[in-house]
């Protein structure tokens, strides 16, 4: 069973104008652990936490294990409830040497799709109004046992929605009862919502516009399904669709004003209260798509993986290797060595500003794809976040949305005096934007 808490935004988020405060800022918006999460780039402005049960079996009932494993409930939770623990204590289990599965399939089944060319004993069925293979049957993690479907599930999730609201006083609270399976000619485990109650499970776009600014007619989306989605990386629309879960009126332009407007602060702040790195830097350039075309991002992280310093270029050449390197020896001060491929442009830079300096300060420059490892493997949680967002139209939203992932990304690493590694990221976060 799984806990989501929230922070609750105003209906008139939206409307919030920009303080020119720069601590208030933070403090000041309701919305800050929503910009977070985007930067991040997991569904942070959740707190997410999970209660691992006993071994449930018939005797149990749902009332008593939720008292006794849910500690405590907050407005605007949802919880969140695997479906298998319903089905054990309503029996609804079957010994798999008491019948053939396929027969069980069969009997349990609303309607089949029926296959003779069918070698692993999945079927295409329709079981409660769901389009699910073997009709539901669950044979994963209980011995010897089939576990079917859990029977009268709006009901159930219903007399849980009351229990919990009657418990802890609350007026706003969801549940959703959660499955997971192997969908027919996709690879890997799809989860879905098989019940839910206390929140509208879609959200109508008809009559806005679409992207391409034309009215949208048929358009309903299924935002329950978000409800149970956690470490995935999002963009501006996909969390304004989260939102809706809790009626949250949050348009992505908003998000994207918040992230030009806060993140120069945010980076400002990390930089403010960065530890200082290592003397062995390990840097490498990779690539950002800008309206279809792509442009290259400096990064260098340290012997320890810590990062040093990034900067978005338009162009891969000296000129550009010199400006990184410049803006990294300006807040980082001059390192022992340097490790970089193959890159003449990159070698260049470096002699151009050993040049400059003394001959006690130069610094040695190594050229080793296999020591430039632990900064191609940093690359990829930067590439990632940036996967997910399909490009920027702009070169300064582009630097200004980077800026804040990396900053986001020093605060994971604990690379900012002060942090506790006792607190979430988003903590340490909040706790250095209103120091």
């Amino acid at each position: 069973m799984d806990v989501w808490h929230t922070q609750e935004l105003t209906n008139s988020v939206e409307n919030l104008k920009p303080s020119d405060q720069q601590k208030a800022t933070c403090r000041a918006i309701s919305g800050a652990k929503l910009l977070w999460s985007f930067l991040e780039g997991i569904v942070n402005y959740y707190e997410y936490s999970s209660n691992k049960t006993h071994k449930i079996t018939v005797s149990d009932k749902i009332e008593d294990i939720l008292d006794r494993y849910i500690e405590d409930l907050v407005e605007e939770d949802i919880l969140i409830i695997t479906s298998k623990i319903i089905s054990i204590m309503q029996g609804r289990l079957v010994e798999k040497d008491k019948i053939d599965k396929i027969d069980l399939i069969h009997q349990e089944e609303d309607l089949i799709l029926d296959s003779d060319k069918n070698p692993y004993n999945i079927y295409l069925t329709i079981k409660n109004g769901v389009l699910i293979p073997s009709a539901g049957i669950d044979e994963s993690n209980v011995d010897d046992m089939y576990v079917l479907y859990p029977m009268d599930m709006r009901r159930t999730t219903v007399e849980i929605w009351e229990h919990l609201k009657k418990k802890y006083k609350l007026k706003k609270l969801g549940i959703v009862l959660t499955d997971s399976h192997i969908t027919i000619l996709r690879v890997g485990v799809t989860g879905i919502a098989l019940g839910w109650c206390g929140f509208s499970q879609l959200y109508s776009y008809i009559g806005k516009l679409d992207i391409y600014s034309q009215v949208l007619n048929v358009t309903k989306v299924n935002i329950i399904q978000f409800s149970y989605f956690n470490g995935l990386c999002y963009g501006y629309r996909d969390l304004e669709e989260i939102m809706r879960i809790r009626g949250a009126k949050v348009d992505h332009s908003t998000l994207q004003r918040w992230v030009i407007k806060f993140v120069p602060l945010i980076d400002q702040a990390v930089r403010k209260t960065k530890r200082p790195v290592g003397k062995s830097w390990r840097m490498d350039e990779t690539y950002v798509k800008l309206n279809g075309k792509w442009i290259y991002l400096y990064r260098a992280v340290d012997r320890y993986g810590d990062t040093v310093d990034f900067f978005l270029s338009e162009h891969r050449d000296k000129s550009a290797a010199l400006s990184f390197f410049r803006k990294a020896i300006r807040e980082n001060n001059i390192p022992e060595k340097v490790v970089i491929d193959k890159s003449g442009s990159n070698k260049a830079a470096l002699d151009a500003i050993n040049i400059e300096l003394d001959q006690d300060h130069t610094m040695q420059i190594f050229q080793n794809k296999c020591l430039n490892n632990r900064v191609e493997q940093d690359h990829r949680f930067i590439k990632k976040r940036l996967k997910h967002m399909l490009g920027f139209m702009c070169f300064k939203s582009a630097a200004i949305t980077i800026a804040g992932i990396e900053s986001i990304r020093m605060i994971k690493k604990g690379q900012v005096r002060g942090a506790n590694n006792h607190l979430s990221t988003f903590e340490n976060f909040a706790m250095i934007m209103t120091a």
